[in-house]
């Protein structure tokens, strides 16, 4: 019996140092890999763009994005203008007045407050004529669609328009001899129709 304890001792005791004997070893035998979870890298993230210092000049600059200019298509167009026979009022016209040697630059009647007639195609009474806003004549008219405005200059006025001359058009649509919408034009460069250098006001 007593062999049998001590067998059994001396079997436990070789177990117990063979354990340890491998538990020392494990320094020198290679690490066991855990293998982790992919995982999204920066390269699929966008990448910052870098602006240059712009006293230095260090670093790439990043493109400005140009933007495109919005070009707007009419579906719709005047075409060839109509005008009315009464719808066309005719002014006095100082230009033939100077051309016939009239000693009044401004011709009597012509010019009359009270009556909402004015005739002011010059910086004075009797002073300096400037044919550009020497209107002769105006004219209006409609083909259902669009209305129509045309004013007319004396002839003198031909080749010398200013680059910033305004022509303007005031409309009374409720007729009580004011006016309620005043369009005006800047830029007189074509006879082509177009919205550039139009506005629209209204009270």
């Amino acid at each position: 019996m007593k062999k049998i304890v001590k067998m059994t001792f001396l079997l436990l005791s070789i177990l117990l140092l063979s354990a340890c004997s491998v538990l020392g070893k494990g320094g020198d035998s290679p690490a066991e890999t855990v293998a982790l979870p992919a995982v999204e890298t920066a390269a699929a993230m966008p990448a910052t763009a870098t602006l240059a210092n712009p006293v230095t000049g260090a670093g790439q600059a990043a493109p400005i994005p140009t933007q495109t200019p919005v070009v707007i298509q009419h579906q719709q167009v005047p075409g060839n203008p109509t005008y009315t026979r009464d719808q066309k009022v005719t002014d006095c016209s100082t230009g033939e007045r100077i051309a016939l040697g009239a000693t009044t630059v401004v011709g009597s009647g012509c010019d009359d407050w009270s009556q909402d007639k004015l005739e002011r195609p010059v910086d004075a009474l009797n002073g300096n004529y400037f044919p550009v806003v020497d209107i002769v004549r105006a004219s209006m008219g409609t083909n259902q669609a669009w209305m129509f405005a045309r004013v007319e200059l004396y002839k003198d006025a031909a080749g010398n328009l200013p680059e910033n001359l305004s022509v303007g058009v005031e409309l009374d649509t409720d007729l009580d001899s004011r006016g309620d919408i005043l369009i005006l034009v800047k830029g007189l460069h074509s006879t082509e129709w177009t919205t550039e250098g139009g506005t629209g006001l209204a009270r």
